[in-house]
């Protein structure tokens, strides 16, 4: 009897997968249950299994002339908008004399900055539900022309409305600069590419100073805008001829539809609440105090406004801006603490530290510029070291964790400078702050990209942008108060000096104003006010890095409460974090304890060696795994086990990753990352699982919180749904590591028989037999390994795929094997389904695995063919297909396969149909052992 199999691979966290004799299938791995990673790169197309139109592969050719030509078009517009955002600054007291408008300044700012906001959140719904190429490329023409009209303006009305179509424009093209990236350049390799882009924006934001004031002493200020025009013009046009994306097919829908898209309810309470929050914060301690009634009335607007919409964000999900299911994710809702403070540090250090210069050390503005040079040079060597790295070692946390302990100790010096600091102190302080805002500026990005499915990327990715200009505007306007009201407690007793003056003048003016008595006075007040300003940005980094260790908070707060705990909970007063390394070993659950994820892979490979070695080819090997850090990491244990340590090293076989980007269309080993309804259905797609988990969660969660507390543990105050979930959670996490938990002896027989059901409906509903996408993408594997069965050991003896457990539940739906018709069409949610077929544990454990084998039985006297039969392998254990069994040890006669596979494309549907996937979106291409 000979085996022929291919091989679908579960790596929850970091397992693996094993399988059954020659066969072909596809292995997936797991993430969290509210999170579904990217992944990427290298797979040379072939056909094996597909009759002809494969698509094209990965658009990650770093190697290609089209693809740099594309990333950096698509710099080029994220340096021109985050210079317009600074470039400005020096440009103003050029731009007053001219138009003989200082009573506009504010708005010069203001405009550009109130249009910019406004816009940001809402870019994120546009994204997400129009052609990405054609809407970028309308921000950069409409930039274009706002820069066009700043250039020209004949008069400070003219000026101000460019400054205002352009903000417009810039939150589009923020959104849209980091949304490319997506597509073209998978997962692992993106750490890099995004070091890029936080270089190209830090750069752009602290060079913007240096540049403007180079023009206006020269050219003249009209040019700071002016070059926006061949380089956009440039950028659209390239763009336009070069940047293809597939095409996708969407009914036709009402104009009313498309307005209802955009959430305009909610945005009618957004718009007006963030207007009035940055007016306030504009005008407020500069033209009016900040007691003045209109201040007041702006924040209390701000308040008020910015609740309705809160409101209305939770009560009509399905239109939301910022739908509850992101902000509430807890990567999400620390990522966006996160880049909110360090957005903070970073404005105040672009803004206070060439006033320092030129208020303290008396340098030109041109020359305080050229001082910040530090700063610049430190974070761009800080941000592509920290996209290596990232890179290198597949965790994006470390970064957070170095970015503001480092700002924060560099911020913290910088507050000891004096006037008679030399330059080795601020030159040494400034390249440490640099370095640490470098380190971790855009790392939130990739968080946004790791944990959220590709539906959620653009609203997710506008919120980040959004976060950072509002800790921009917030921290600039605290670091603005705490400088006049120092300034004017110091100067006040400057014979001759109004303290108006103090607020109105520059510090070059202000020193030329009074007499040289009284200037080492001012010198010294700047550089007072100026290093307290700084400990105000220490302090937001120092938030920053609080918001690094969200995934604990739980835990925190009952470390933090103080009180002995009773009950179910005593074990908790000695009990101690049974990992050093929490933000790896979430996600990798783990590398060291007796069920490492590591060990798991390794010893299912040598496991899977015992049982058929006799497949082993005799040259080198082929393996697929999907572009997530866990699941190559899976592949490699794996392979260690099967062959050798030295399997790489010696040539045993190779590894190709396969991009999971959009792209890919049906030639993928993930295609609930190309299928697009299952993606943008906020109702039935990717998002219904943690959806129906949370409504079933309802109906236990509070009944444990409740008995828990009634255990004399009032002080841990209100116990959420999530926290009790969390809990139980903290069972397997423990044991994976330690062995054992005393959290499993936290909770009775019937709170875990809930948890368990509440882990199959988040798989049941997400990609499982629950999901009407499931079947069709699942199919593309069945197909594919079928073709492979049907062509024998001609194609290959052993195929080995590793993917992630959401990939592995489609193909099981697809064989329509563990299909709960007692409860169809769906489990419910308001109660346990005792009888159900889906088990969770037991179809998707860690390390799940499918194999295909393929069973020759020799010739047939009647027919004189061979007799070739298939059986299906879950997880050690023997399956048959309905109505097709009637082969040895419950196995299909390979005929009667075929049939099976056709007849289940009719019943599931195509896939590039039921995803709405226009055009030919191909077949699955790599699979050969050529």
């Amino acid at each position: 009897m000979m085996n022929q199999r291919t091989i679908p691979l579960d790596s929850d966290r970091k397992n693996l997968s094993e399988d059954d004799q020659e066969s072909q299938s596809k292995l997936p791995s797991n993430g969290e249950d509210d999170s579904i990673p990217s992944k990427l790169e290298e797979s040379k197309p072939s056909v094996a299994d597909k009759p002809s139109g494969a698509p094209p592969g990965s658009l990650y050719r770093p190697k290609s002339v089209k693809f740099w030509l594309i990333i950096v078009c698509n710099f080029l517009p994220l340096y021109l908008v985050a210079l317009d955002r600074t470039i400005v600054t020096t440009a103003i007291p050029y731009i007053t004399d001219e138009f003989n408008s200082l009573g506009d300044i504010g708005w010069y700012g203001s405009a550009y900055m109130l249009t910019s906001a406004t816009s940001q959140l809402l870019y994120g719904r546009i994204y997400k539900f129009y052609n990405m190429k054609w809407v970028f490329l309308g921000t950069v023409l409409i930039f274009e022309i706002g820069s066009a009209i700043c250039g020209a303006a004949p008069s400070s009305g003219a000026f101000i409305a460019g400054r205002a179509i352009a903000g417009l424009a810039s939150a589009g093209i923020f959104t849209g600069c980091m949304l490319i990236m997506i597509p073209l350049v998978p997962l692992h390799k993106r750490p890099l590419f995004q070091s890029m882009f936080g270089t190209v924006f830090g750069l752009a934001s602290i060079t913007g100073p240096l540049i403007g004031g180079g023009f206006t002493s020269s050219i003249g200020w009209r040019w700071c805008f002016y070059i926006n025009l061949p380089i956009g013009g440039l950028t659209f046009l390239v763009m336009f001829w070069i940047w293809n994306i597939p095409k996708t097919s969407h009914e036709p829908v009402s104009f009313a539809t498309h307005v209802k898209r955009l959430d305009p309810l909610g945005m009618i309470f957004l718009v007006p609440s963030i207007v009035s929050l940055l007016l306030a914060l504009q005008f407020g301690g500069s033209v009016y105090p900040w007691n003045n009634p209109r201040i007041i009335v702006l924040f209390v607007l701000f308040g008020v406004l910015i609740l309705a919409f809160a409101a209305v964000q939770i009560f009509r999900p399905a239109t939301a801006t910022v739908p509850a299911r992101v902000i509430t994710h807890r990567s999400i809702f620390c990522a966006a603490i996160y880049t909110f403070f360090i957005a903070g540090s970073m404005m105040i250090m672009i803004y206070y530290i060439p006033i320092w210069f030129q208020a303290v050390k008396l340098v030109s503005p041109v020359k305080s510029g050229i001082y910040t040079l530090p700063l610049v040079l430190s974070l761009v060597v800080a941000s592509l070291m920290s996209g290596f790295i990232t890179q290198k070692i597949g965790y994006y946390v470390p970064a957070m964790y170095l970015c503001p302990c480092i700002m924060s100790v560099g911020l913290g010096l910088m507050s000891t400078l004096t006037p008679s600091s030399s330059s080795s102190h601020w030159i040494s302080y400034q390249f440490l702050s640099g370095f640490g805002l470098g380190y971790g500026l855009q790392v939130c990005n990739l968080v946004v990209q790791r944990v959220l499915p590709f539906a959620d990327m653009p609203i997710a990715v506008a919120l980040m942008f959004f976060l950072q200009q509002l800790g921009g505007c917030i921290f600039t306007t605290v670091g603005e108060a705490i400088l006049n009201s120092l300034l004017i407690a110091k100067l006040s007793g400057i014979p001759g000096l109004d303290t108006t003056q103090v607020l109105d003048q520059g510090a070059t003016r202000l020193v030329s104003t009074i007499s040289p008595d009284y200037v080492g006075r001012v010198e010294r007040a700047y550089n007072w006010a100026c290093t307290r300003i700084f400990l105000a940005a220490m302090g937001a980094s120092l938030l920053a890095l609080l918001s690094t260790i969200g995934h604990l908070e739980f835990l925190s707060r009952i470390k933090d409460a103080n009180v002995a705990l009773n009950g179910s909970l005593a074990f908790l007063n000695n009990w101690t974090y049974f990992t050093d390394e929490p933000s790896k070993d979430f996600d990798q659950l783990t590398t060291t304890g007796p069920y490492a994820g590591t060990l798991q892979a390794f010893m299912a490979g040598v496991r899977f060696r015992t049982r058929y070695a006799h497949l082993l080819p005799k040259s080198r090997i082929r393996l697929w795994a999907s572009d997530s850090q866990r699941v190559i990491d899976t592949a490699r244990y794996f392979a260690s086990g099967l062959f050798s340590s030295v399997w790489e090293g010696d040539g045993i076989a190779e590894l190709h990753i396969i991009p999971e980007t959009f792209e890919r269309g049906a030639d993928t080993l993930t295609p609930g990352d190309t299928c697009l309804k299952y993606l943008e259905d906020t109702d039935l797609g990717h998002s219904n699982g943690a959806r129906m988990q949370s409504l079933f969660r309802e109906s236990y969660a509070p009944g444990i919180a409740n008995r828990l507390r009634s255990e004399d543990n009032e002080a841990l105050g209100h116990l959420s749904n999530l926290d009790i979930f969390s809990m139980q959670e903290m069972c397997g996490f423990e044991t994976l590591v330690r062995g054992s938990s005393p959290w499993c002896d936290a909770f009775t027989e019937d709170e875990w028989d809930c948890f368990e059901y509440a882990r199959d409906l988040i798989h049941y509903y997400r990609a499982g037999p629950g999901n009407p996408y499931a079947g069709a993408m699942g199919w593309l594997w069945l197909n594919a390994t079928a073709h492979l069965l049907q062509n024998g050991p001609e194609a290959g003896s052993m195929f080995l795929s590793f993917a992630h457990d959401g990939d592995i539940a489609p193909l099981l739906v697809a064989l329509d094997i563990l299909s709960d018709r007692t409860y169809d069409p769906h489990l419910p949610t308001s109660h346990i389904a005792a009888d159900r077929v889906w088990r969770t544990a037991a179809v998707l454990p860690m390390g799940g695995r499918i194999t295909f084998e393929r069973l020759s039985c020799g010739r047939s006297a009647e027919t004189l063919s061979e007799d070739v039969f298939i059986r299906i392998n879950i997880n050690d254990g023997i399956l048959s297909l309905p109505d097709c069994s009637s082969g040895p040890g419950s196995s299909c006669p390979l005929v009667e396969f075929m049939k099976f596979v056709r007849r289940r494309k009719e019943e599931v549907g195509d896939f590039a149909e039921v995803c709405g996937l226009d055009g030919d979106v191909g077949w699955i291409t790599f699979l050969t052992q050529d």
